[in-house]
């Protein structure tokens, strides 16, 4: 189904419905709620889709596929470092998104946690890096950025572009080092 067509029944529908049931709720009258549910939820609807393609333009200009409609994302690499050498550029890679800070680094188990604030398209992310050593001596690099709000449906590729800008940040310092991973 087309990515647009289910922003737009998503959100959309939640929507239309939570306003549905307030207006009956509210003022006591059925069909009153039914109309409001479904002229709402077809505004927000399309506004929500509207403005996820909007910001997918913006992504596909910097080279960033964006076919899919899933709010959590996550990326493999693998490099030809050790987990401890890795530390370093990955907190610089964090630092490059825009409201972020390191929450947490733990160097025995390989794992880096930023929280990235609100903005006008996001209610904040969680973005997680994993440093797993593998058996040829390479380390196997996992980022992964969520919502923190466990309820969204819509991020406008926030969470894309962030596991993104990671991504080019290791592979711009690192080069031929790096290698993706299915």
């Amino acid at each position: 189904m087309n990515k647009y067509l289910v922003i737009f029944l998503r959100s959309g529908g939640f929507f239309g419905l939570a306003m549905g049931l307030f207006y009956t709720l509210q003022y006591q009258n059925v069909s009153a709620g039914v109309r409001c549910g479904l002229v709402t939820g077809i505004l927000f609807g399309v506004s929500m889709a509207a403005l996820s393609y909007l910001s997918d333009q913006k992504l596909k200009k910097k080279g960033i596929d964006t076919s899919s409609a899933h709010v959590r994302r996550s990326h493999k690499i693998s490099v030809t470092r050790t987990a401890r050498d890795l530390i370093p550029t990955c907190k610089k890679a964090i630092l490059l998104i825009k409201h972020s800070s390191l929450k947490k680094e733990d160097t025995e188990t390989g794992t880096l946690i930023a929280k990235m604030g609100m903005s006008w398209n996001s209610f904040g992310e969680t973005l997680e890096i994993s440093l797993k050593p593998l058996a040829d001596g390479r380390t196997l690099i996992k980022i992964a950025s969520s919502p923190s709000l466990p309820t969204t449906i819509v991020d406008f590729g926030k969470n894309l572009e962030n596991v993104e800008t990671v991504v080019s940040y290791i592979k711009q310092e690192l080069g031929d080092e790096v290698r993706d991973c299915a």
